[in-house]
């Protein structure tokens, strides 16, 4: 702690491979590294410098020309000024890089990039950049364009805004925002104009405004918001101007906009809303003018309406149980606008139920059940048009209920294609299915059973449902759709759907597909899968599971025969006993690869994953899971863990991300391990049973146990080739790093 340790001259071309940088201090640039000439820096490590001072930039590194970092760590690194971590006065990129407890006392609380840069596959957990007239970006500030690719950014904060990525525009893309937070507004992000894609934003909150997201003007696509808050307006979200399409809002909560709120103008189109709640105007969505359009609404509740317009169009959407405490239940416009070809069904409000406007068209549009206080429709002016609607309270047509479809399926051939188009009611009675048909929805087609029923039931082979949405199914096994044969579920949204025994929203009494679905709120109340369940081989594809619950195993999944879970993301899900996310039985094999879990929850053991055999999981994202006994990501019998990343994962006795629990032999076990904990043992991974001739390579950080803070291993442990790095891991008892107790 007494001076930097490397001045690199201006004109030189170095490559620092593999060294451990720690204790640099300089009161100015770079407390371990100032580089003025190229520098490429591999495989390094640095820990605790700092840059003090009025100067004091770039904690651990000054980069003062072109620079690189890849594959290193950087813990516990501090800058009196800008970047805790990294500066980079020039073009600079990040890559397979960690970040953890760095701070910044200006902005940029581990990387402050100057000009055009990149960061890809890195991780930034516990940074904070505290300014108290700056504070931008927890983590990461970028001054002009910026690419951030395949990044996790966990549990940062910013004094202002940007509780964890500052940056002036550019692309962010197939990344995860948890827990991060921004005194003032943008608890995950903030940027001036960009494209948002394929990214996650959990829990994230603000004091302002904007609790996960402040983008002026742009795109988002495909993202998924899930219980972000900010106290002003955009609880997810807040944008000047700009287009969101194909993304999922669940349990937002803001002043106005309790999941997005725009300033001006923009367009909504593709998206789910469900459980978002605004203090004030819009629900879900806030804007002065704009559209939208194909997109679902439930549960929703604020003051004036699940969307809230200025001006503008809203078309062929479905409203279903929002409620307003003052006007419009579902749609509220304050100046002038259009509802076309929309449903609207149980929502509730003070004035006008189902829509309160001002002034404009209603066309195409059925109200069904909506709670009457002033009407289903409500405008102060009576300047209104209404063509071809249908205002019934109790009665529900045949063209609109499940009888139509019913009707097309018994035409039907076997083999042929049904496109099902709109909004059916149920009374009661499934809809049967007895030959192999291919049912494809249109328009937003959505299938609603009112909780008195399931939806379909099915019992010939190959069926193929496509395109729809399921919502308020009740059954015995399985809520919404039952399997007798093997079947293919594609493109489709299950909410709120309930089974007394097995699979929340689908039952597969055979083999069965899931392939691109969502399942929102779905439960089993007394046993298996919260969402599906499968008594013979499954398989799930690019599928979110959000907020399922089952009372025995399997969370969201249950698996009674061989499995396998591809491209998914579990997101609080939770189980009373085993698999807060996923379960395979002890007949089954299972392979979980390339998805995230974050914050599912068992009370027994696997808060994420529960194997009751053997299991292989591969380049996964285990995220704040916890489990009331063992594994606290992931529990298993046997098998292999390669490649991924577990961060702040708990169990309360072993495990705290990986509990194995019989013999384990020729498997292996890689990937990173950070800040996860074991109440009792096994800090990162506990082993069971005897462990031989088992690989291990990977980064053990900042786990805690009372024994064996990386791994504790129960019995004899021969043959093992065990790798990698084990930095700052914390047992209360014996073996901050490793543990050996009954072995020979």
């Amino acid at each position: 702690g007494k001076s930097r340790i490397l001045n690199i001259k201006n004109g030189t071309n170095v490559v620092l491979n593999n060294i451990i940088f720690t204790n640099g201090y300089v009161k100015g640039y770079g407390g371990a590294i100032l580089a003025n000439g190229t520098v490429n820096i591999v495989g390094s490590t640095f820990t605790n410098n700092t840059a003090a001072g009025v100067d004091g930039f770039g904690g651990a590194v000054f980069f003062n020309d072109t620079g690189a970092v890849s594959n290193s760590n950087f813990t516990a690194n501090h800058a009196n000024n800008e970047g805790g971590a990294v500066y980079f006065n020039a073009k600079g990129s990040v890559e397979n890089c960690n970040f953890k407890a760095n701070a910044a006392q200006a902005d940029g609380g581990a990387v402050y990039l100057v000009n055009e840069s990149t960061i890809k596959n890195c991780n930034f957990i516990d940074n904070n950049a505290t300014g108290k007239d700056s504070g931008y970006g927890g983590a990461v500030l970028v001054q002009q364009k910026g690419t951030i690719e395949n990044c996790n950014f966990i549990n940062n904060a910013a004094s202002f805004s940007g509780g964890a990525v500052s940056m002036l525009s550019g692309n962010v893309t197939n990344c995860s925002f948890a827990g991060n937070t921004a005194s003032k507004w943008a608890g995950a992000l903030t940027m001036g104009s960009g494209n948002l894609r394929d990214c996650n934003f959990t829990d994230n909150a603000a004091e302002y405004g904007a609790g996960a997201v402040n983008l002026h003007r742009g795109n988002v696509t495909n993202c998924i918001f899930t219980n972000n808050a900010a106290e002003d307006n955009g609880g997810a979200m807040a944008m000047i101007s700009g287009n969101v399409t194909d993304s999922i809002f669940t349990a937002n909560t803001g002043y106005d906009g309790g999941a997005v709120y725009f300033d001006t103008s923009g367009t909504v189109e593709n998206c789910n809303f469900s459980a978002n709640n605004a203090t004030s105007y819009g629900s879900a969505v806030r804007m002065s003018s704009g559209s939208v359009s194909n997109s679902n609404f439930t549960s929703n509740m604020g003051d004036h309406g699940a969307v809230n317009l200025g001006s503008g169009n809203v078309d062929n959407c479905n409203f279903v149980n929002n409620t307003a405490s003052n006007d419009g239940g579902a749609v509220y416009i304050y100046k002038n606008g259009a509802v076309s070809n929309c449903n609207f069904t149980n929502n509730t409000a003070k004035n006008g139920n189902a829509i309160f406007i001002s002034k404009g068209n209603i066309s195409g549009c059925d109200f069904r059940n909506n709670y009457i206080s002033e009407g289903a429709i409500h405008s102060v002016t009576g300047n209104v048009t209404l063509s071809n609607n249908i205002l019934d309270v109790n009665d529900v047509m045949q063209s609109n209920n499940f009888t139509y479809v019913q009707n097309l399926i018994d035409k039907a051939d076997s083999g042929d294609t049904i496109f099902i188009d709109g909004l059916y009611y149920g009374f009661g009675i499934p809809i049967r299915i007895t030959k192999s048909l291919t049912l494809i929805g249109t328009n937003n087609a959505t299938l609603d059973a009112r909780k008195l029923s399931k939806i379909f039931y099915i019992t010939a082979d190959n069926v193929t449902l496509k395109n729809m949405c399921f919502t308020n199914g009740y059954s015995q096994n399985g809520g919404a759709v039952y399997f007798n044969r093997t079947g293919i579920v594609e493109n489709c949204n299950f909410i709120n759907n309930t089974a007394n025994e097995d699979g929340g929203a689908v039952y597969f009494n055979c083999s069965g597909t899931v392939e691109n679905c969502n399942f929102t709120n779905n439960r089993a109340n007394y046993a298996w899968g919260g969402a599906v369940f499968f008594l013979d081989q499954g398989s799930v594809k690019n599928c979110n599971f959000i907020n399922n619950t089952a009372s025995e195993e399997g969370g969201a999944v249950y698996f009674a025969g061989n499995g396998e879970v591809i491209n998914c993301n579990f997101t609080n899900n939770s189980v009373s006993i085993d698999g807060g996310a996923v379960f395979f039985n002890e007949d089954a094999t299972g392979n979980v690869t390339y998805c995230n879990f974050i914050n599912n929850t068992a009370s027994v053991d696997g808060g994420a994953v529960c194997f009751w055999s053997i299991g292989n999981v591969a380049d996964c994202y285990f995220a704040g899971n916890t489990a009331s006994s063992s594994g606290g990501a992931v529990s298993m019998d046997s098998g292999n863990v390669i490649n991924s990343i577990f961060t702040a994962n708990k169990a309360a006795r072993t495990g705290g991300a990986i509990y194995v629990g019989e013999k384990s032999t020729n498997n292996n076990f890689s990937g990173q391990f950070y800040n996860n904990h074991a109440g009792q043992s096994g800090g990162a991974i506990f082993f069971r049973n005897s462990v031989e001739n088992n690989t291990f390579d990977g980064i053990f950080k900042d786990n805690t146990a009372g024994y064996g803070a990386g791994m504790f291993f129960y019995k004899n442990a021969n043959g093992n080739k065990i790798e990698g790095e084990f930095i700052n891991n914390t047992a209360k008892s014996c073996g901050g790093a490793m543990f050996f107790y009954y072995t020979t």
